[in-house]
């Protein structure tokens, strides 16, 4: 079977830095990005919105180097999960679990400042592979 994902869109809000009580770090991003399908009243494109989870290094990459508005490609896979909430409802939801992760500007192109001639966009990327992957969930 095959379960991979792969998108490009920005951020819909600051990355949600967490630890685990073990100690593991968890990263929760917001993307959107447009459906090509589907347009508005005025022709514009109307956006999807997916939830991301990044865990370890990923997750702190994300913490450090990305914001609201940046564009990013995460490859990964789909995640169902299920709970029950505080007040006994059953709740469930579908994420993206990033496998890689990688910021496609760099902070001074998201600040809006010019890139001197010749510079690569290389501070704030990262392109880790799946040796670099823990999923926390893989024993249970």
């Amino acid at each position: 079977m095959i379960n991979r994902v792969v998108l490009v869109g920005r951020l819909t809000r600051d990355p949600e830095l967490r630890y685990t009580p073990s100690g593991a770090a968890v990263c929760t991003i917001g993307i959107a990005l447009d459906d090509p399908y589907r347009k508005d009243d005025q022709g514009q494109f109307l956006p999807n919105f997916f939830n991301v989870v990044a865990w370890d290094k990923r997750a702190e990459y994300a913490a450090n180097y990305l914001t609201k508005g940046n564009k990013v490609g995460v490859d990964g896979r789909l995640q169902y999960r299920s709970w029950v909430d505080q007040n006994g409802q059953k709740r469930s939801t579908v994420e993206i679990v990033a496998e890689r992760l990688q910021g496609l500007e760099s902070r001074r192109d998201s600040e809006g400042g010019a890139q001197p001639a010749g510079a690569t966009p290389s501070a704030g990327t990262s392109d880790l592979g799946p040796e670099d992957y823990h999923d926390p969930f893989a024993d249970e």
